[in-house]
């Protein structure tokens, strides 16, 4: 037998292990460890996806994020709108000096709704418009979202035309009175919107030196003469707003009496 040299038996063959019970040679798997290439991972069957999610060598991206080294990214969502201090609402405060709607209209942000505490003393459009009813003070409720605010609103109605007329043929400005001489006055009043003014009186002011009893003049514009007249006398006839109007420049009607 023939035998070979050492060097044979150390050629780049790994060692095989003899396996009984044929004594096969059996060579050995390599060791872990060792360079290799794999496959992208697939999903798992029966799992989903959201919507706008992209799987990438076994990572997941979200919503537009970037995976990197197969982990998982998230979009950052867009911050809500907040309105710094609570919703601003200008003017703060309304106070109405004639019924109807109100020159300025109430600002707030896009989207913004508005209801009136009490409509019977002030109402709003939607666009922010009040319009006053009555005397009196209520509030506007003004809401965005979660947010809300109350703007107090206060309406006095004051008077800023006034018309006194008569019932006597061309009205006019001044009238002689005698025994039977009916008249009856009309006043006119009416605020900056053109809206009337209610609860007007009537007031005789009597010239100096004169008496005011010859004449009898009440709430409703009627005017009498005492009968027969005990004395010559003049003065002025004037319509008088309601207590705590702002004064206009009224119209007034001179009387004269057995003069």
């Amino acid at each position: 037998m023939r035998i070979l040299p050492l060097l044979a038996a150390t050629l780049l063959l790994p060692a095989c292990i003899i396996v009984p019970p044929q004594n096969a040679c059996v060579f050995p798997s390599p060791v872990p460890g060792g360079v290799g290439t794999g496959t992208a991972g697939s999903p798992v069957p029966g799992a989903s996806a959201a919507p706008g999610t992209t799987t990438v060598g076994g990572g997941t991206t979200v919503g537009g994020g970037t995976t990197v080294g197969g982990g998982v990214a998230s979009a950052t969502p867009t911050p809500a709108v907040v309105v710094a201090g609570g919703l601003a609402v200008t003017p703060a405060t309304l106070n109405l000096n004639a019924f109807g709607p109100a020159g300025t209209a109430l600002q707030a942000q896009a989207g913004a709704t508005f209801a009136s505490d009490n409509p019977a003393i002030a109402t709003v459009s939607a666009d922010g418009v009040v319009t006053g009813v009555a005397n009196g003070s209520t509030t506007i409720t003004v809401s965005a979202g979660t947010q809300s605010t109350k703007v107090p609103v206060t309406i006095q109605q004051q008077a800023t035309t006034l018309r006194l007329a008569t019932t006597l043929p061309g009205d006019p400005r001044t009238v002689a009175l005698v025994a039977g001489t009916v008249l009856k006055l009309a006043a006119t009043v009416t605020d900056a919107n053109g809206r009337p003014v209610a609860g007007v009186t009537f007031r005789y002011d009597p010239d100096a030196g004169t008496s005011s009893s010859v004449l009898l003049l009440d709430n409703l514009g009627n005017v009498q003469l005492q009968a027969p007249p005990l004395t010559k006398a003049s003065g002025t006839i004037r319509a008088v707003t309601p207590a705590g109007q702002a004064s206009v420049d009224a119209d007034s009607i001179r009387v004269t009496i057995g003069l």
